[in-house]
């Protein structure tokens, strides 16, 4: 049951790697909370992992809080950074912040239902009924995911329309488009996990991987480019 878990581990890490080097040899904002975001998504995964093979409530928290709270709304926060004006990223940060420590106290204080921790060990679900006392932290979970959502999709769209208006190279437009399709299914594991439905692990693992793959024809196109300018 933690297949696709690890297989989301192996792909955040990879792609934490390749944004890293890129921000060292370019460092810029954007790039910087791409990568937070991706390292928040091993983190996650991995201790998912741990969670349901030794059932530990500590390491589900850590789970819910870097996966289902963080991991999106910074990966937002890269997307706000690199298409909006300063002041505008400025207050994004503050607010992504705000809901971050608040969400985080109401996860961390929640109780945990150990007989349900210990059916999504064995079914290998999300845990979505595993904590308790579903109050306000639960509305900033939504709130956050919400942002994370609409921050890197509409960018993502825009960019690519902009692209094709400009007839750049079909990897530039082609690899938003599949930043944008990898997202909205991370979204959709995400909801379809609140409402009850399976897959969520699969749908997740897709979801990387998909927008992994926009990531890496956006990086070839951009060595093309660098290489015809040489």
């Amino acid at each position: 049951m933690v297949l696709f878990p690890l297989i989301v581990a192996a792909v955040t890490l990879a792609f934490a790697v390749m944004l890293y080097r890129r921000y060292r040899r370019r460092p810029r904002p954007h790039l910087l909370w791409w990568t937070v975001s991706m390292v928040q998504g091993l983190v996650a995964s991995l201790a998912y992992v741990v969670a349901v093979t030794t059932a530990s409530a500590f390491f589900f928290k850590l789970y819910y809080l870097f996966g289902a709270l963080m991991v999106a709304a910074y990966l937002a926060l890269g997307s706000v950074h690199l298409v909006a004006r300063p002041a505008v990223a400025r207050w994004a940060l503050y607010g992504v912040l705000l809901f971050t420590v608040a969400g985080a106290a109401g996860i961390l204080a929640a109780p945990v239902d150990r007989a349900a921790l210990a059916e999504t060990a064995a079914t290998g679900g999300s845990g979505a009924g595993v904590l308790g006392s579903k109050g306000l932290w639960l509305a900033q979970l939504v709130v956050m995911n919400t942002f994370g959502t609409v921050g890197v999709v509409l960018p993502a769209l825009y960019s690519a329309v902009q692209l094709a208006r400009r007839r750049a190279a079909g990897g530039f437009v082609f690899g938003n488009l599949l930043i944008a399709a990898g997202v909205l299914l991370l979204a959709a594991a995400g909801t379809a996990a609140r409402l009850g439905a399976g897959g969520f692990w699969g749908t997740m693992a897709l979801g990387y991987a998909v927008a992994f793959l926009g990531f890496l024809a956006i990086e070839g196109s951009a060595r093309s480019a660098r290489a015809k300018e040489a």
